[in-house]
């Protein structure tokens, strides 16, 4: 598929490059990008310590929790 995969630490190098973006513009800028192409968005540490997916496709906004996860992936528990 061609669409635009995130990652957490691909974001944080990608595109936080002086420390400041803040975690809020970043999910804005998420939803700005899922309007015109499809988007999916795996993280955790975001607003908890779950791991989400978030994705966008045909510009329809979807979200799952995936799994309860310790803040440093050293464990998780699925909830699919």
């Amino acid at each position: 598929a061609q669409g635009l995969y995130l990652f957490g630490a691909c974001l944080r190098t990608f595109l936080i490059t002086d420390g400041k973006f803040a975690k809020k513009k970043l999910s804005e800028h998420i939803q700005f990008l899922g309007k015109e192409r499809e988007v999916f968005h795996l993280y955790n540490n975001m607003w908890d310590l779950d791991l989400h997916l978030d994705y966008f496709v045909n510009g329809n906004e979807y979200s799952e929790t995936l799994a309860e996860a310790d803040g440093h992936g050293r464990w998780f528990k699925w909830k699919l």
